[in-house]
């Protein structure tokens, strides 16, 4: 939980936490030979999730969401 009261206090969001591991995934019936037989699946690490529910959690109830975020 520190860090993520760290990332939230300091405004700033790691690089890490903004990587995706995309993976192609084929289609059913369609010919593997074929680039468009594949859909992306990006795939972000499970901090970055875990943090994005937690603000999405806080500002959801929050009464006024604009005064809990942080502005330069």
């Amino acid at each position: 939980m520190h860090i993520y009261n760290s990332i939230i206090r300091s405004n700033y969001w790691p690089v890490t936490l903004k990587q995706a591991k995309v993976i192609m995934v084929p289609k059913l019936g369609k010919d593997p030979n074929d680039i468009s037989s594949y859909r992306p699946i990006s795939l972000l690490p499970v901090l970055s999730i875990i943090l994005e529910k937690l603000i999405l959690i806080k500002l959801t109830n929050e009464p006024n969401p604009m005064n809990w975020i942080p502005w330069h």
